[in-house]
C-alpha cells in the first residue's frame, strides 16, 4: 500500500501564515490594549488620591494624617500634630504618612482597611493593610512622602513638599522601583509634561540602581531612558510644593 507523503501546498502554506500572522497581530494589538489600560488606570488613581487629599483639607482644614483634633469627629482615630506637613520619613518611621490614609477611611472619602497601623507594631508599611495598592499594578503601594529641609534630609531635583509616591515595597519598605521608563514616561505624557525631573508629575530611579533614568533625584535634571527594560521607576505626583 502506498503511503501519502505529499505536505502542504503553496496555498496551504500561505494561508497557515496568514493565519498565524492575525493571531500574532491580535496577540500583539491585545497586549498594547492592556497596557494604555493599565496606564489611564494608573494616572487616574493618581489624580483621585490627590483630589481627596484636598477635600479632606478644605472640609477639615487640616492635611490627613495631619490633623490633631481627629478624636473629636472619630473616637477612634490617631492625631497628627498639626503642623502642616506630613511627619514620617525612613528613618522615623511612617506615623502621620499612615494615618493619613486611616484618617481618609475615617471621613468616609475613601473605602479600605487602611488602619494606620505599621505591619510589625514599628516601622513595615503593608500594601492593602495600611497603605493602598495599585488596582492594574499590584507591585505599587502608595506612599505620601513630605521632602522638607526642616524636616527630611533630601529633595526631588531641587523641590520639597508633599507628593504622593507610587513605589514597590519589599520587606515592609518603599523606594524599589515598580515600573520600566517607557511605562513611566507614558504615565508622565498623560498627566504632566514627559519630564522625569520637572512638572507635577516626576520620576526618580531606585536608589543605587542606573536604571529608568539618566540620573538621580537628587541632581539638576534626569531624563529617561526608554529603552531600558528594568523596572527601576519610582513616580511622584506633588500634591504641594514648598
Amino acid at each position: 500500500m502506498q503511503k501519502n507523503n505529499a505536505g502542504l501546498s503553496l496555498v496551504e502554506l500561505s494561508i497557515s501564515i496568514l493565519v498565524i500572522g492575525i493571531i500574532l497581530a491580535g496577540v500583539i494589538e491585545g497586549s498594547s490594549l492592556i497596557r494604555s489600560a493599565k496606564i489611564r488606570k494608573i494616572v487616574t488613581e493618581f489624580t483621585n488620591y490627590n483630589s481627596l487629599v484636598n477635600s479632606f483639607e478644605q472640609q477639615y482644614h487640616y492635611l490627613p494624617g495631619d490633623i490633631p483634633n481627629a478624636q473629636q469627629y472619630w473616637p477612634a482615630a490617631s492625631v497628627g500634630n498639626g503642623n502642616g506637613i506630613i511627619d514620617g520619613d525612613n528613618s522615623n518611621h511612617y506615623s502621620e504618612n499612615l494615618l493619613l490614609w486611616q484618617h481618609l477611611v475615617l471621613s468616609g472619602l475613601l473605602a479600605g482597611p487602611y488602619n494606620g497601623i505599621p505591619v510589625d507594631g514599628s516601622t513595615d508599611l503593608g500594601v492593602g493593610i495600611n497603605i493602598p495598592v495599585s488596582d492594574p499594578y499590584s507591585q505599587i503601594g502608595y506612599l505620601y512622602t513630605q521632602s522638607n529641609p526642616g524636616n527630611i534630609s533630601f529633595y526631588y531635583y531641587g523641590n520639597t513638599g508633599l507628593a504622593l509616591m507610587a513605589t514597590a515595597i519589599s520587606g515592609g519598605q518603599p523606594l524599589f522601583g515598580a515600573l520600566t521608563a517607557k511605562d513611566a514616561y507614558s504615565i508622565d505624557m498623560k498627566i504632566d509634561d514627559g519630564i522625569a525631573a520637572s512638572g507635577n508629575f516626576i520620576t526618580i530611579r531606585q536608589p543605587g540602581s542606573s536604571g529608568c533614568l539618566d540620573n538621580d533625584y537628587n541632581a539638576a535634571s534626569a531624563n529617561y531612558i526608554l529603552d531600558n527594560t528594568d523596572a527601576d521607576c519610582i513616580m511622584l505626583y506633588w500634591y504641594r510644593k514648598i
